[in-house]
């Protein structure tokens, strides 16, 4: 399976100290996002994003739930920053993250957001102002190859076939996660990787979960991700 592009990238997923988005904490994360990038300088790029209304994710849940979906483990973060860059870049990225935790001070509950760091894929090229976050971590019993590579190679067959979708995958690495959960001040290092997608409206993601092979794509997560301990989060993005 071919990808468009191959980036280094780390992404923070954030939670709120009150579990709720939030305008202020909007403003701090827009905030940070311009103090990292100007640590970095071209082709680098970083992103703030804000959690959605619980309105809106509660939606979009529950559409997912309709097709019998009801083993979603941890609550979604509430807040996202992103910084991306050339491969073999993975040290820049990670020093420009320091003092992300202590800058967003009580905005956050750094002990329960996480540090993704590793490998950006793009199989679908393609933006928009809002975006799914799915964190997902390997079944118990299964290797990191075993994972990775089921994910990247015969998962990604079903997705590239949803109407409109615009994909990328973050394969995580683990000293990696772990370095940049250190540098940034955040305790989860244990993500195996994110799916992500853009859209512009939850309608889309809706829309969805209607589509005739949705239910097959669902199936076949099983044989990679542990539901339990995944987490879908819904962001708007703040640039």
């Amino acid at each position: 399976m071919e990808t468009a592009s191959i980036n280094t990238k780390i992404n923070l997923l954030l939670t709120s100290a009150t579990g709720e988005p939030s305008a202020e904490l909007a403003r701090a994360l827009s905030a940070e996002a311009h103090r990292i990038g100007a640590r970095l300088p071209a082709p680098f790029g970083v992103r703030a994003g804000i959690g959605l209304s619980k309105v809106d994710v509660d939606r979009a849940l529950a559409s997912l739930s309709s097709d019998g979906r009801s083993d979603f483990g941890a609550p979604g973060y509430q807040g996202l920053l992103w910084v991306v860059g050339p491969g073999g870049t993975m040290d820049t990225l990670t020093d420009a993250l320091e003092g992300v935790a202590q800058n967003l001070g009580d905005l956050i509950d750094p002990d329960r957001s996480a540090a993704v760091a590793g490998t950006e894929e793009i199989f679908i090229p393609g933006d928009g102002p809002l975006a799914g976050m799915y964190a997902v971590r390997r079944r118990p019993g299964d290797t990191y190859e075993q994972f990775h590579d089921f994910w990247r190679l015969e998962h990604t067959k079903l997705s590239m076939h949803i109407p409109g979708f615009r994909y990328r995958q973050l394969h995580a690495v683990g000293y990696s996660s772990e370095r940049a959960a250190h540098v940034a001040g955040v305790g989860v290092a244990d993500v195996d990787g994110v799916i992500e997608y853009f859209f512009d409206s939850i309608q889309y993601q809706v829309d969805m979960t209607n589509l005739d092979n949705f239910p097959e794509i669902y199936q076949d997560e099983k044989n990679f991700i542990d539901h339990l301990r995944a987490s879908f989060t819904y962001v708007e993005f703040l640039d």
